[in-house]
């Protein structure tokens, strides 16, 4: 599926340094056992395209493992001399920004507002490479967009109109820039199509929007082939969103 997906015929047809990095993709170091997995991101030991740092896995456990919303595991705690070996039923292709949106439940709601039919495509900018990558995202959770409905829009989510939903979401891409948390300076302000964010940075992370609200970084350096997202804990706001 991975070769048929990409027009490849065969293995021979990757370029010798994408497999090396598509292989890497499926290594962990050190000895991780099924009991010591957790929901939550881990590196992989595979490097992408837009940072030298290595590409986050997300895995969800529950009733089953899966990795990245993508490949499940089938057969767990396979031991060797030098290892463990987790069997999964798909490849784990390097992530891009939406890969992390459509497997992690904490983005829901954001991702239903990049997915409005009315809104712009941003899923589809959020996946490519093309000129305008990479991406920092700042992306809000499901909390901070219920914080948000419940002080400025209502009873119904579906409330957020186009325009809205627009201005807001642009707010929080910053195009051109893989902006990983060691790169924050102490005080600096960070601008993209839709207005400026003011960070600080100590050993934590906080945001503040034209409206001056300040969101707080809750899961830094979430790291894809295209850009890096910064999980945040409240909506940042343009000045002219209303």
């Amino acid at each position: 599926t991975y070769l048929s997906d990409r027009d490849y015929s065969s293995l021979e047809e990757i370029p010798v340094e994408d497999l090396k990095q598509l292989l890497l993709n499926h290594l962990q170091k050190g000895k991780m056992r099924s009991k010591d997995l957790k929901t939550n991101y881990i590196e992989s030991m595979a490097q992408g395209s837009s940072s030298t740092k290595n590409l986050s896995l997300y895995i969800n456990v529950g009733d089953k493992i899966r990795i990245n919303g993508v490949a499940e595991v089938t057969n767990s705690d396979i031991e060797l001399k030098n290892g463990i070996i987790h069997e999964i039923d798909r490849v784990i292709g390097p992530p891009n920004i939406t890969t992390f949106l459509n497997a992690d439940p904490t983005f829901q709601l954001l991702r239903s507002a990049f997915t409005r039919e009315s809104s712009y495509t941003y899923l589809e900018l959020l996946q490519g490479s093309g000129e305008l990558s990479p991406f920092t995202l700042f992306a809000p959770t499901n909390n901070a967009f219920e914080a948000l409905r419940t002080d400025f829009m209502g009873d119904s989510y579906n409330e957020f109109s186009s325009d809205f939903l627009s201005s807001v979401l642009s707010y929080h891409i910053i195009s051109g820039t893989n902006l990983r948390s060691g790169e924050f300076d102490f005080n600096m302000i960070l601008t993209n199509d839709s207005g400026e964010i003011e960070v600080y940075a100590d050993e934590n992370i906080y945001l503040t929007d034209e409206r001056e609200r300040t969101a707080n970084v809750i899961k830094k350096d979430i790291q894809a082939n295209n850009g890096v997202i910064h999980s945040i804990n409240k909506v940042l706001l343009p000045r002219e969103v209303f």
